[in-house]
């Protein structure tokens, strides 16, 4: 038969400590048993916490990471239409620069 998991735990801690020759009471056990569960729900809790600040985390990287590379693609991007409009600019002055030379 299925027990809840407290009082078998419990039961299971009064057994020892009478095997053991402790004078625990069945409050005394009973009560760290809980406090016991009490912990580690409190544990588990704070571990789905910390799982959820993970992913957080992570997806905040991976859109710095994709605001990163589309801000690059736009410096690029910048950067090739500097180098061209220099270009044009170099080759609309040679004429001027080609008149003034001859003069």
């Amino acid at each position: 038969m299925f027990q809840h998991p407290q009082v078998g735990e419990a039961t299971m801690a009064i057994r020892k400590a009478n095997a053991g020759g402790s004078a625990k009471s069945i409050a005394q056990v009973t009560g760290e048993t809980i406090e016991r569960d009490r912990l580690r729900s409190e544990i588990d809790r704070l571990r789905q916490e910390v799982g959820t600040l993970t992913q957080r985390l992570e997806d905040a990287n991976d859109q710095r990471v994709a605001d990163a590379e589309r801000r690059q693609v736009e410096i690029d991007h910048l950067e090739d239409t500097v180098r061209r409009l220099r270009t044009e600019l170099d080759e609309a002055r040679r004429p001027w620069l080609a008149r003034l030379w001859r003069k």
